[in-house]
């Protein structure tokens, strides 16, 4: 099973399956409890120096309960369990490969469950900031080349807020209505109305 989740990702439930050692055809293994006998679980990054075993205690389905294990549905869903590992695992730095790998085992009648999940860093403009960041209103047009932020944000002016247009000159305005952000030049030839551009 691979995943690619978020560094530093919290409640993060993971799908797995348990496959039956008695089935001729990949059966799904149901009834496998938290707390059977000799089952064991354990947790290691790429950067980590040893393993971390999980003490495994019972979970709720659809629900995070850290170092949980639960079965989703042993009539509907046959061999199908949620794991919750705990938010230390996911824990990285905000630069560099990180990979994690979770090992359930020992489970009587299944095999191995080997999870590799590559943890990844969120997606961000080149200023650094993430896509979801607060955008602060521009007080001048943004030169070019501008951010992403500073472009959506202009844009975000240009189609909300108050313009005014003369014979000669557009003007944009802050939200406040009042506040000039730039202006352009407007030329009519009789012919072709042209707008230069903001400044």
């Amino acid at each position: 099973m691979k995943y690619n989740i978020l560094k530093n990702s919290s409640g993060v439930i993971l799908p797995i399956y348990l496959q039956n050692l008695n089935s001729f055809v990949g059966s799904g293994l149901t009834g496998v409890s938290y707390s059977g006998a000799g089952i064991k679980c354990y947790y290691k990054k790429n950067t980590d120096p040893s393993v971390t075993l999980v003490t495994l205690v019972s979970g709720i389905v659809g629900t995070y309960v850290a170092n949980g294990l639960v079965e989703v549905s042993s009539a509907n869903a046959p061999g199908d369990y949620e794991l919750c590992l705990p938010n230390a695992a996911f824990a990285a730095p905000p630069s560099g490969n990180v990979f994690l790998t979770a090992t359930l085992y020992n489970v009587i009648n299944a095999l191995p469950v080997k999870i590799d999940i590559q943890l990844t860093d969120p997606p961000s403009n080149t200023s650094g900031s993430t896509f979801d960041s607060t955008v602060t209103e521009p007080s001048a047009v943004p030169a070019f080349p501008s951010t992403i932020n500073q472009a959506v944000a202009f844009i975000l002016q240009r189609a909300m807020n108050k313009e005014t247009c003369t014979d000669n000159t557009a003007i944009v305005y802050k939200s406040d209505g009042t506040t000039v952000v730039g202006t352009a030049s407007i030329t009519d030839d009789g012919t072709t109305l042209t707008r230069g551009a903001y400044s």
